[in-house]
């Protein structure tokens, strides 16, 4: 019987370690041979463990899919968190999330691009987790904008709609790196940041 029929105690250690790994797994085939080709069965297979050990921990296909999607953002708040709360100002900080946003994904390339699959795919479970986490997104980043704004340092402009812009860019990302593996994100990180830079300015104040 999956671990989901059977009650909501909590993971051991070891039930913790077996899920990781088995979330480790999907993401390298869903990387490497996308949505329709990530299997339970390959998916055990690359984890070398059997099928039915997947269906212990997880109660099919969507659940473990939802997992994925929820690594990706429990492991970009881990890698950014530190940079941005470190900053000082509004613009540091700003600054800090987006440097940081696009290093993670340099960095996660195939958590990014099992992401994307999963995205394409439309897998309902999964696809909710991940609207939850773009819509949860938008707070931080509105957040910065205000004090921004509050301190002088910004210009006048709506925070929500520059947010949407700001996260819509870093999210398209993943769609250019799936199309060219030998995209350069540090580029990328230096454009991006000077689009924004430039246009959250408040005039005469420097960056």
């Amino acid at each position: 019987m999956p671990k989901a029929q059977r009650g909501r105690q909590e993971p051991t250690f070891i039930e913790q370690a077996r899920r990781r790994q088995i979330i480790e797994a999907a993401i390298e085939v869903l990387a490497a041979s996308g949505y329709e080709y990530a299997s339970l069965e390959r998916i055990a297979l690359r984890a070398g463990i059997s099928r039915g050990l997947i269906s212990y921990h997880f109660a099919g296909r969507d659940e473990l899919m939802a997992a994925v999607v929820a690594r990706a953002y429990e492991d970009g708040a881990a890698y950014m968190g530190p940079r941005i709360k470190a900053a000082k100002t509004p613009t540091e900080m700003l600054l800090a999330y987006l440097q940081t946003n696009v290093e993670f994904m340099r960095d996660h390339r195939n958590q990014m691009l099992a992401l994307l699959a999963v995205r394409r795919a439309g897998n309902p479970a999964a696809l909710r987790r991940s609207l939850s986490g773009l819509g949860q997104a938008l707070g931080p980043i509105e957040k910065i904008l205000r004090w921004g704004q509050e301190a002088g340092d910004f210009r006048d402009f709506d925070p929500h709609v520059m947010a949407m812009a700001i996260r819509n860019v870093i999210d398209g990302l993943p769609h250019h790196m799936g199309a060219d593996p030998h995209l350069d994100l540090d580029a990328c990180a230096r454009e991006i940041i000077g689009l924004f830079s430039v246009g959250i300015r408040k005039m005469g104040r420097r960056k």
